[in-house]
């Protein structure tokens, strides 16, 4: 197999697996930032340190917690030391529709596995870990 091919496979299955993410969550384009907010800042975070966190503008985080605040899936507080600032925090809601939303999706990989079978699953995911772990040598490198 060609470098290229390689190339061309990984990209296509990093395509579906978004695609396959964005199936189970209703507001496609902002699963990435709730995700985010549940899992690395469960206290509540500043949308200036969102926007770094995922490299995108604040303009752009701030139109995206204003979806995210009217579906009710997070809310902004106020920060106590400094009132004129808000932090953003995932609601209830916001965990449940994210937890169950995984959930889903975990439940299709695992189909998928499946479909492999045992033994073409543990190399795949053997394969997969060991393509990340040249990935992140390379960043490594690079920096």
């Amino acid at each position: 197999m060609s470098a290229e091919t390689l190339q061309r496979n990984l990209r296509s299955c990093a395509r579906g697996l978004k695609q396959l993410q964005h199936r189970f969550y209703k507001n496609k384009g902002d699963l990435h930032m709730l995700h985010i907010i549940y899992k690395k800042y469960p206290d509540g975070v500043l949308p200036s340190v969102l926007a770094k966190h995922m490299d995108i503008s604040l303009p752009t985080v701030s139109q995206k917690i204003g979806v995210l605040e009217e579906s009710g899936l997070i809310a902004r507080l106020p920060v106590e030391t400094d009132k004129r600032k808000t932090v953003v925090k995932v609601t209830r809601q916001g965990a449940k529709e994210l937890d169950e939303a995984f959930g889903e999706f975990l439940s299709t990989c695992c189909r998928i596995y499946g479909k492999l079978g045992e033994e073409k699953g543990e190399q795949l995911s053997a394969l997969l870990e060991e393509v990340y772990n040249y990935i992140q040598e390379e960043l490594e490198e690079t920096e």
